[in-house]
């Protein structure tokens, strides 16, 4: 069993519509019959702009002959394709093995997911899994226990402490994309923020004054 994960970065903008194109031709096109989908998701935090979705496949072989099947779609290769062409930057992919299979939803897990991306010592990886393996029954025990407080008062003062200590910590936020406060910076005008290339100009007449 393999899983590909594919993350599609857009061009600003472009989001609505690589959706409706994904939504309306890319998935009824392929549905589940060249390889099974396990989910989209849009970034939130990090880097934005990002679409990404996830494949499983019996094995790397079966999803070379599916992927060959796929391209001779014509609604995939004709209708989808030549849209989301046009809307995305980048593509990458990681195609991985299975340590612990995905289990099936069961209508109450939510819609938020967090991707976590680990870098082992060379060939440490394997014990990882190995780990992860024997401890992850303690671990959904535990995950258990928190979602059956997450709606209390408690839970959420820690949580809405853990946000503001993230949000006040510049070693932290580097590392999710957030900038910082700006007024202290001149403000947001002239840092980049400005640079909206999908929206028409603003007439010179229109725009006010430049701060100095």
């Amino acid at each position: 069993m393999v899983y590909e994960l594919r993350c599609y970065t857009l061009v600003p903008g472009k989001m609505p519509e690589y959706l409706k194109a994904a939504e309306t031709i890319g998935r009824p096109a392929r549905g589940n019959n060249f390889g099974v989908n396990h989910g989209y998701w849009t970034a939130e935090f990090g880097a934005l702009n990002q679409i990404w979705h996830l494949w499983k496949y019996d094995s790397f072989d079966e999803r070379t002959r599916l992927r060959g099947e796929l391209a001779k779609n014509k609604d995939w290769t004709e209708k989808y394709v030549p849209i989301v062409k046009t809307c995305v930057q980048r593509q990458d992919l990681r195609l991985m093995n299975t340590v612990v299979d995905i289990k099936p939803s069961d209508g109450t897990t939510g819609n938020v997911y967090e991707l976590r991306i680990y870098q082992c010592n060379l060939g440490g990886a394997v014990q990882y899994g190995k780990d992860f393996k024997e401890v992850q029954a303690a671990r959904d025990k535990y995950i258990a226990a928190l979602k059956r407080i997450e709606s209390s008062e408690f839970f959420q003062a820690i949580r809405l402490k853990t946000l503001q200590v993230l949000y006040a910590t510049p070693m932290a936020y580097a590392y999710f994309g957030y900038e910082g406060e700006a007024f202290s910076k001149g403000g947001y005008v002239l840092r980049g923020f400005s640079d909206l290339r999908w929206l028409p100009e603003v007439p010179l007449e229109d725009s006010g004054s430049v701060p100095i």
